[in-house]
């Protein structure tokens, strides 16, 4: 009977070992954001925060893409020049993120830093609310939006 309950035991606690290793290879799974992410977007966000239009521009990809928020909306093309006469409706869009409505500048205004729900898992793209930005050869760049105009 001794080595019976040992025996349950032992069972139990392997299986309990299991389920923790599980758990624990899903989080690492979970993708953290690089640490260029990171750099890319403290220097983007201050100068969103700034109002510095013309940085905010340097740090994005042109043609930029806007699409509206329904899967079944056109996307269209911003070129550089049209992109400060956009930029302030993006601003005010709702980022999706939470029950009640709020704005893009706000949520930028309490993003510090980029959280690893943001990054995708081959490091060469991440969002924040209805912001794309993606890695490409220059270096990160901010390359598109969802937004209802």
């Amino acid at each position: 009977m001794k080595k019976q309950a040992i025996l349950a035991v032992i069972s139990q606690s392997v299986f309990v070992v299991l389920i923790g290793l599980l758990a624990l290879s899903a989080m690492s799974a979970e993708s953290s954001c690089s640490k260029s992410a990171q750099e890319y977007w403290k220097t983007f966000r201050i100068a969103v925060l700034e109002d510095d239009l013309s940085m905010i521009a340097n740090l994005s990809r042109f043609p930029f893409e806007v699409r509206g928020i329904l899967d079944e909306s056109d996307k269209r093309t911003i070129l550089r020049e049209e992109f400060s006469t956009i930029f302030p409706a993006l601003l005010k869009t709702d980022p999706g993120m939470s029950a009640t409505p709020t704005t893009m500048k706000s949520l930028l205004k309490s993003t510090i830093y980029l959280s690893p729900s943001f990054c995708n898992t081959y490091q060469n793209q991440f969002r924040v609310g209805t912001w794309v930005f993606e890695l490409t050869p220059e270096d990160w760049r901010f390359v598109q939006a969802f937004f209802d105009e």
